[in-house]
């Protein structure tokens, strides 16, 4: 490798751990401090989960702590199987993790410089690729929530893999592919994954089909066999992985979600548009604050990072690869990022939905996600443009007309900014007694109006405030943007002009861009001290004491609401129809209990938070409250009888409740509430009711079928009559209980059943006494067998077929990627 060679790989790893400093120097976490986010709700505690139970010898298959226990490795977002989180495996804290994020730009920049120089004459335009690659909007964006990043790093590598595959086609390059594609798989974002997939099929095929007067027959069908083998080998290495969640998927309650939902979260309305249009040039535009979303109400609920922000020199650079480039690899690159562009507004069109109701697996694979491999590919784009701006000598007009057009562009955003600063600041006062007088004229009061009419004035002034804030050319989301676009342009000028030698350009080009994505990263990117993260309050305390004595329950934390500062909204009172017990409101609980960050503690939620639940748990909660949510599981009510049947011991609340089955604990910044007297995690009843599924689940809500003295089971078991004139008696506990694996001892006077307050799931086995017995779903969520007589040990084990398919799988098709990279490098060392 040459000297700059050396330094543009030296850059690249550098970077990093200058945008981490606060990582690498003052040792804070790279995570947001409030739970409302999902890297803190979930992702970051489902990951410590893996990794515990990694340490303690075990298989990450089950979760016990959320929703009554789901599956784990199932959740593609825990991700186990992923080679470059060993590192957390290792040490499982939050600095690990945050390194982990190091790892992950290192390896995305490293891939795409590579990729960028097979395509490219020097060596300034890969790194600016690379640059761009690592920390565009998309990337510092999705960075908290992890799993996008680590998938989304693989593209570079699949696309040299496929570019050399399909220009001289060897078993080497096609071990890459597979080795990149299956790994991509592995990293927790299935969407990604596929998009990859996808964009690694459509380059491969097109470069092999343009290249097909040129190759010899035989040598274009090997290409296109060797393509499609390593995608199948790819997505075969991970069966491990895709099999339990495919298997999850088909048993999940995700089918709720709608495809007027997606489109009502991702649809592009007229005001999406000028919010993605504004954030490409000025990324801070909405910003108010330290608020990681728009305040105006008008954009409120939208992302911020702006997620399509590449820089305002890249945006060039992107014009002049789309432009001037001739070469076939630069048109795919821009082919694929214009079928994801046109895509977006595709799929916000009717068109979308009726594709998600004839199919409704579809509705899975939001258009959004989509969104960080556009933008990666905008990125290789700004590559391959700044190594055509730097080298070409025959191309200079284009150049300087795409120059004159950028200069213009800037022109008019500049004037216009500073006319509306000058406007608004002069103005301010004229257009808020304009604002009063519509209200007055409008009346308030109304059904169009219905508030008092100080409420539409306080609007007004927001409003006027607000704007005059943001279009303001001394305010810093303002001029920043538009200093780096007049010296950019100045670059350019003097570059064009001579004046600029062709290194001088390049390192130039290097620190504007660095500066701007800094600029604009560092705002949007949380660091928090490791000691804030998860803290451990008296209500936290008492609960571990609690479970220390050897009680075994679970807490049902109140709902929170989502967003920064944002104003809890009491629901009110509700009863569903036919109830005949007292239903409580739950307030917004303190910020420790949301979600899925009682893991951290090792306590057990009724809760959580997943992207899949399993459909029989969410059934039961829904059934109770149309509100509970289907991934972000949030009770606004309770009832007693589901307190006691969920084995909820505990319930947290942010206000009093008036209830006189409750018993106060603690007064903290929380209520912390015991419910006295729940079921035990396991008990026995010698009685049954047999009912089909929904019509037994209305029976539980209504209280009608009380789950201590008779179970509900959907299959006659054949359960023996209860014996008459002898008391029925049983005696149950727990001997282990540990992530996929329950041991109890249990004794009764006559054949009954044996019921566990775990969620039933495929994949679960018994035993009873060292023979296999049957489990089955009783009372629609839990799990149960059938026990005779006498005393017994039962040995509840997680041992689903999906994942012994799928690991099997995995082994073999890794056993063929290693085959075919050692073929492949035999023959490359025997021709050469």
């Amino acid at each position: 490798m040459s000297r700059n060679g050396v330094i543009s790989i030296g850059i690249v790893l550098a970077l990093p751990l200058i945008f981490f400093w606060r990582t690498v120097f003052l040792g804070q976490a790279a995570l947001p401090s409030n739970v409302t986010w999902d890297a803190l709700a979930n992702f970051y505690p489902i990951k410590l989960l893996v990794a515990e139970q990694f340490r303690q010898g075990l298989l990450p298959l089950w979760n016990p702590y959320i929703l009554g226990g789901m599956p784990l490795l199932a959740d593609v977002l825990s991700a186990p199987f992923y080679p470059l989180d060993v590192l957390y495996y290792l040490f499982p804290n939050p600095l690990a993790y945050s390194w982990l994020w190091i790892v992950y730009l290192w390896c995305a920049g490293t891939f795409t410089y590579i990729f960028l120089r097979q395509l490219c004459q020097g060596k300034v335009g890969p790194l600016i690729g690379a640059i761009v690659f690592m920390f565009n909007g998309t990337a510092i964006g999705v960075m908290v929530f992890k799993v996008h990043v680590a998938t989304l790093l693989w593209l570079p590598l699949m696309l040299l893999a496929t570019e050399k595959l399909t220009t001289r086609p060897s078993l080497k390059w096609a071990s890459l592919l597979a080795a990149a594609s299956g790994v991509s798989f592995l990293a927790g974002h299935t969407q990604t994954a596929i998009y990859l997939a996808t964009v690694s099929a459509i380059y491969g095929g097109l470069r092999l089909a343009l290249r097909r007067p040129q190759l010899h027959r035989r040598v274009l069908v090997k290409g296109f066999a060797l393509l499609a083998a390593s995608l199948f080998l790819g997505i075969a290495l991970a069966a491990v992985q895709l099999l339990p969640s495919f298997e999850m998927l088909g048993l999940s309650a995700r089918e709720a979600f709608t495809s007027e939902r997606y489109r009502e979260a991702d649809g592009w309305e007229p005001r999406r548009f000028i919010y993605y249009g504004l954030v490409s040039f000025i990324p801070e535009f909405f910003l108010e604050g330290d608020l990681p979303m728009p305040t105006n109400p008008f954009l409120r609920g939208y992302d911020l990072p702006p997620r399509n922000y590449v820089g305002l020199l890249p945006l060039g650079l992107i014009l002049i690869a789309v432009a001037l480039r001739k070469d076939t690899p630069t048109r795919l690159i821009a082919l694929l990022a214009g079928g994801f562009l046109l895509a977006f507004f595709l799929l916000a069109t009717p068109a979308y939905t009726l594709a998600t109701q004839a199919f409704p697996p579809l509705g899975v694979f939001l258009h959004r996600k989509g969104v960080t491999v556009y933008i990666a590919l905008l990125a290789m784009l700004a590559g391959l443009g700044a190594d055509h701006l730097l080298a070409s000598e025959q191309g200079k007009q284009g150049i300087r007309r795409i120059f004159k057009g950028f200069a213009s562009l800037w022109m008019l955003a500049a004037l216009g900014f500073a006319g509306l600063s000058l406007f608004w600041v002069l103005g301010k006062d004229w257009l808020v007694s304009l604002g009063r007088r519509y209200v007055e004229s409008h009346g308030f009061g109304t059904p169009a109006h219905p508030e008092p009419s100080e409420f539409y004035y306080g609007k007004v002034d927001f409003y006027v405030t607000w704007f005059s804030h943001h279009f303001n050319l001394l305010n810093p989301s303002i001029f920043v943007p538009i200093l780096l676009g007049a010296v950019s342009i100045l670059l350019m000028w003097l570059f064009l002009k001579g004046r600029l030698r062709q290194p001088q350009m390049g390192a130039f080009m290097v620190a504007i861009v660095v500066v701007d994505l800094f600029y604009a990263g560092w705002r949007f990117f949380p660091f928090t001290p490791v000691q804030e993260l998860y803290p451990e309050t008296e209500a936290v305390r008492f609960l571990k004491g609690e479970q220390a004595k050897g009680k075994q329950f679970r807490v049902l934390p109140g709902l929170v609401e989502s967003g920064l500062k944002a104003e809890a909204v009491v629901p009110t009172r509700y009863v569903p129809v036919g109830t005949v017990l007292p239903s409580h409101v739950i307030t917004p609980s303190d910020t420790t209990f949301h979600a899925d960050t009682l893991i951290p503690h090792d306590l057990q939620s009724a809760i959580g938070y997943e992207s899949l639940t399993v459909k029989r748990y969410i059934d039961l909660l829904l059934a109770l409250d149309p509100g509970a949510g289907v991934t972000d599981v949030r009770l606004t009510m309770y009832s007693k009888s589901l307190l006691d049947m969920l084995n909820a011991r505990y319930l947290i609340s942010t206000a009093p409740l008036d209830d006189p089955a409750l018993k106060l604990v603690i007064k903290e910044r929380v209520w912390l509430y015991e419910n006295p007297h729940p079921l035990p995690r396991v008990w026995l009843v010698n009685s049954a009711k047999v009912l089909p599924p929904g019509q037994g689940l209305r029976l539980l809500v209504r209280g009608e079928i009380n789950p201590g003295k008779e179970a509900l089971l959907e299959e006659d078991i054949h359960l023996a009559l209860p014996q008459t004139g002898n008391p029925f008696s049983w005696r149950a506990e727990v001997e282990e209980y540990s992530p996929g694996r329950v041991r109890v001892r249990a004794a009764t006077s006559e054949q009954a059943i044996l019921i566990l307050a775990d969620t039933f799931y495929p994949g679960w086995k018994a035993k009873v006494n060292g023979k296999q017995a049957q489990v089955f779903p009783v009372d629609y969520v839990f799990r149960g067998l059938l026990v005779d007589p006498g005393e017994h040990r039962v040995e509840f084990a997680y041992e689903p077929d999906s994942f012994r398919i799928g690991w099997q799988i995995s082994l073999a098709a890794a056993l063929g990627i290693a085959l075919l990279g050692g073929l492949g490098l035999r023959r490359t060392r025997a021709k050469s």
